[in-house]
């Protein structure tokens, strides 16, 4: 009985994780047309400022 509350619990985590991870991925794409219409920039600006600071982190970790 001890293994199936872990089993689940484990899965239930991963299940967690796997959707803060979709949000992850998704918030900057829902933001998109109001960071270019608060700081009136294009796309590519904001194509640059969404990935300079990924770039930088796989930079350092390597």
């Amino acid at each position: 009985m001890k293994h199936k509350i872990y089993a689940f619990g484990v899965c239930a985590i991963a299940g967690l994780f796997l959707v803060f991870e979709f949000t992850l991925q998704v918030s900057p794409s829902v933001m998109t047309q109001e960071f270019m219409r608060e700081f009136n920039v294009d796309a590519m600006v904001i194509g640059a400022a969404l990935s300079c600071p990924s770039g930088k982190l796989v930079s350092a970790a390597i």
